[in-house]
């Protein structure tokens, strides 16, 4: 059981992405929206629900809802890889939903967002040829 501790959320953040990583998707998204219910400003949460939707469930709607509520509970914290995550997906939704302008204004926010991992640049770059293709 969660309690008020951030360490404990914390923790339990961390059994998620096991759960995750074990290929338990349902389990980790159940764990994920606990974390959510019980402090809704824990954007990694968010994050990390959206990418199992995104990325294994192909449930592209419901990735949007949770990227979009962890673009919204975060609009202040561009500058950590969970931001860069959810930049790079909104912009691939986007990119996916034929929304030019909305994919670019993802992929500004991504390019002044990265942190110069090799990872956040191949996702900038992505997303830029992505969008380059909405123009073929």
């Amino acid at each position: 059981m969660l309690k008020a501790d951030t360490t404990d959320i914390f923790i339990y953040f961390q059994i998620g992405t096991l759960q995750e990583k074990l290929g338990n998707h349902e389990n980790a998204i159940k764990i994920f929206d606990k974390i959510i219910k019980r402090d809704s400003t824990y954007t990694g949460a968010y994050a990390e629900a959206g990418k199992i939707y995104y990325d294994k469930l192909d449930d592209i709607k419901t990735a949007k809802n949770y990227f979009i509520m962890a673009y919204l509970k975060d609009l202040n914290s561009y500058y950590s890889s969970g931001n860069v995550d959810v930049l790079y997906y909104l912009g691939m939704i986007a990119v996916s939903e034929r929304k030019k302008t909305e994919a670019v204004m993802y992929y500004l926010d991504l390019k002044s967002a990265y942190k110069y991992k090799d990872e956040d640049i191949q996702r900038t770059v992505e997303l830029y040829k992505a969008i380059q293709k909405m123009r073929e």
